[in-house]
């Protein structure tokens, strides 16, 4: 992320993005949910803030995992 946006909430409004993104996929095929690297230690605690769950540690990332259930549940309770 460019470092003019860091704070600004803009990180957060990419990942609602993506789980909207996901759950129009999920309207026309089958979905199990969204994955992200996590590549820096304020990446992951940013990405368990947002409900990601933790899937494994790799050599320059941290791979973590959204079920398709959570993001259907996280747009159905904001409307």
């Amino acid at each position: 992320m460019d470092e003019g946006c860091q704070g600004q909430d803009i990180a957060k409004i990419m990942v609602v993005d993506a789980m909207r993104r996901t759950l129009l996929i999920n309207e026309n095929m089958g979905v199990v949910g969204l994955f992200v690297d996590a590549k820096d230690d304020d990446l992951v605690t940013f990405y368990q803030h947002c409900g990601f769950i933790f899937l494994q540690k790799e050599e320059l990332t941290a791979k973590f995992w959204m079920p398709i259930d959570s993001i259907v549940a996280f747009f159905k309770d904001r409307k």
